[in-house]
């Protein structure tokens, strides 16, 4: 952030119809349509990027969208048809947060693969827009970012759902609600084609994420806050498809960066198809929930997940 109207040299400084602070920190007072404002605000936004603008691969393609940024938006993205932002600055390295503007013009959900820097993809889910041309802005948090200006994030299909087009991307910084689960970012050991990962944290029982496979004791679902929270119970909606589809048991391990987790689980089940466990609290920032247990002829599934958190 910059201040728009320094004491020198600011377009409000410059046209003298604004009476500057000494201290350099903006305007005391300024006149807009022959009225005297005596509390300006300075407004700012994140860096952005129009989707049309990024560096597009594949089958890829500029639409035409007069209701979108600039009058155009990116469609006809695949796992193989991606398009990528570069030049991308971050204050801090780790999680930052972006808003994502698209169309779905689907009944359904689409999904959007994401990638910083060539990373690991990060797996997002995005609601209908009721038309192509309606837009809608999605929060999202990424990991993955250097500190500095030399960021690419790449936007493309995850190879089993289709995504939405993208017309435009907002990059708003590092600070987070990190107990907000919309904006945590989910991975799973395995997932049918149709019951994808991010299902378990849209506060929508009605869908699900299942592992696609029988239990044997070695599937793991985990959760990235994107940030250091404190949790104290987990809630798991399980089995609304399928009465035999929760653990027979599980173990839940801990992370404080988000990429090694303990080697001790700090709390374990025997599990249900409804739980809530409690156990001490834990600050972290990352769960792994690793399914212990074998049931054959049945998959592990996850119709809703949360925790008890806080900042």
């Amino acid at each position: 952030y910059a201040n728009a109207y320094p004491t020198s040299g600011g377009m409000c400084d410059a046209s003298k119809h604004c009476t500057m602070q000494s201290s350099g920190d903006g305007a005391v007072s300024c006149i807009g349509n022959g009225t005297t404002w005596t509390h300006p605000v300075t407004v700012w936004r994140g860096q952005t990027f129009q989707a049309e603008d990024g560096v597009k691969t594949g089958a890829a393609q500029t639409l035409s969208c007069t209701s979108c940024g600039a009058g155009a938006r990116v469609g006809g993205l695949s796992s193989t048809a991606t398009v990528a932002f570069q030049g991308v600055k971050a204050a801090t390295s780790g999680a930052n947060n972006l808003v994502v503007y698209y169309t779905n013009g689907d009944t359904g959900r689409r999904w959007f693969n994401i990638q910083v820097n060539g990373g690991a993809p990060q797996l997002f889910q995005f609601d209908p827009t009721d038309s192509w041309t309606t837009v809608l802005a999605k929060p999202i948090t990424l990991t993955g970012f250097k500190a500095g200006s030399a960021n690419t994030v790449t936007f493309a299909a995850n190879g089993s759902n289709s995504p939405p087009d993208l017309d435009w991307i907002e990059v708003v910084g590092a600070s987070s609600d990190y107990c907000d689960r919309s904006r945590w970012i989910v991975a799973s050991s395995a997932a049918s084609s149709l019951d994808p990962a991010p299902n378990a944290i849209d506060a929508d029982p009605t869908t699900r994420w299942s592992s696609g496979r029988d239990m044997d004791g070695t599937d793991w679902f985990t959760v990235d806050f994107g940030g250091t929270v404190k949790i104290s119970s987990i809630t798991m909606e399980l089995a609304n498809y399928d009465q035999g589809d929760y653990p027979d048991s599980y173990a839940i391990y801990g992370s404080t960066d988000g990429v090694k987790f303990s080697n001790s689980s700090f709390t374990n089940s025997s599990g249900s198809d409804d739980e809530t466990k409690s156990f001490s609290t834990q600050t972290l920032r990352a769960v792994k929930i690793k399914q212990t247990g074998s049931n054959r002829g049945h998959a592990w599934s996850i119709n809703d997940l949360d925790f008890s958190c806080s900042m």
